[in-house]
């Protein structure tokens, strides 16, 4: 009866956030550089210049480029197979000026170069939402972190492998599930004047060879939540003696003693921050974006506490003293309330059926009760494929 009333629930609110989500009408666009059945163009460039913000844009399996700038909010999704080859001495695109209430995607793709001295790409400018998901990222030779964010409202970057590194400067950012490998230079990450969540990622420093060792993560002026789930790892680069994790007077860390900070020698597993604060903090993972398959959910908890599980579309607010909010208000639909035992919850639920609904940018969040302490989770976004 309980899962029944969930997937009811689930798909009622999938269909009021779709509502608001194609206020314009959505139409999906077929990428096929073998111009295979059913295709509308051969390119990426093209079909983002024919979309309107709101599209879908489907890409099949093949190398693609990709334009050098984008400032429309369209849903850009890779099939299996699906490339961006960058070139051997990449161009970096820029993702800019997407607009409040919109939201951008890039999903299912490998990203690649020979030579990257300048990164994969730039996030700059958004007051919307710019999701990346599912994408491997592969170059050799970076002089700056690969992927840089800078005055973005909500950017998020779920099941990425990241070779090169991530900055926020001036940014909400929440990394989920994640592996961030060194670049060459200082910090793997960087947040400067940020607000970020890591959840269930890893991170190591640059390890030293023909480069000064790095940490995993730097904060200047920035609040910094590293959350475990499913296991999380911050490595300090290969030293005598360095810290995992480095932070100054004007940047808080939220910490979940579960999260590993691998330091060398006899350095401190974090330093420098102003304030720091070591507790458990509830934990959702969500896995699951095929249309008509299974929504996965996850909640680690501690016992007894009491959660309501919360879905809409894609934004950052901030709502003290619970956290930062994730959802757009006018979006917000509960899913279900429960209690966990033990200290997991598991369940599922069916994704919907409705292939009209291809790109939809789903976004879930829990509210978290334990004794007096409120807390609001994590998000996760799935876009629907």
């Amino acid at each position: 009866m309980w899962m029944a009333h969930v997937a009811k629930l689930s798909a009622l609110g999938a269909v009021l956030a779709a509502t608001a989500a194609t206020a314009d009408a959505q139409k999906t666009w077929i990428v096929d550089a073998q111009r295979g059945p059913g295709y509308d163009h051969a390119e990426i460039a093209p079909a983002i210049a024919a979309a309107s913000e709101g599209d879908a844009i489907v890409v099949r399996a093949g190398s693609y480029a990709f334009p050098r700038s984008v400032i429309k909010a369209v849903r850009i999704l890779g099939e299996p197979g699906a490339i961006l080859d960058l070139g051997p001495l990449a161009n970096p695109f820029t993702v800019s000026a997407i607009g409040a209430g919109k939201t951008f995607v890039l999903a299912g793709f490998r990203i690649q170069a020979s030579y990257a001295q300048a990164g994969y790409f730039r996030v700059v400018d958004c007051k919307g939402t710019v999701s990346f998901e599912d994408l491997t990222c592969f170059a050799i030779l970076f002089n700056i972190q690969s992927i840089q964010v800078e005055r973005c409202n909500a950017a998020f970057f779920t099941r990425c492998n990241i070779l090169g590194g991530l900055l926020a400067r001036d940014s909400n950012i929440a990394v989920d599930s994640s592996t961030l490998s060194p670049y060459g230079g200082s910090a793997t990450i960087a947040c400067e004047r940020s607000n970020a969540t890591f959840t269930a990622s890893t991170a190591a420093g640059t390890d030293g060879f023909l480069r000064t060792p790095g940490v995993a993560l730097e904060a200047t002026a920035s609040t910094i939540r590293l959350l475990a789930g499913t296991g999380s790892t911050y490595s300090a680069g290969s030293s005598t003696q360095l810290t995992a994790i480095r932070g100054d007077s004007g940047s808080t860390l939220v910490l979940d003693p579960l999260v590993k900070l691998v330091p060398t020698g006899n350095a401190k597993p974090h330093e420098g921050f102003g304030n720091v604060t070591t507790r458990n903090v509830p934990v959702l993972g969500v896995v699951g974006s095929t249309i008509g398959g299974l929504h996965r959910f996850t909640l680690h908890a501690q016992a007894n506490d009491i959660f309501a599980l919360f879905f809409g579309l894609p934004t950052h607010l901030n709502a003290p003293p619970f956290g930062d909010l994730w959802l757009e208000p006018t979006t917000l639909f509960h899913v279900t309330s429960g209690s966990v035992l033990g200290s997991l919850v598991v369940f599922t639920i069916p994704a919907t059926k409705d292939v009209s609904l291809r790109g939809l940018p789903a976004t879930w969040q829990a509210l978290n009760l334990h004794r007096t302490t409120i807390d609001l989770t994590n998000p996760v976004i799935t876009t629907m494929r």
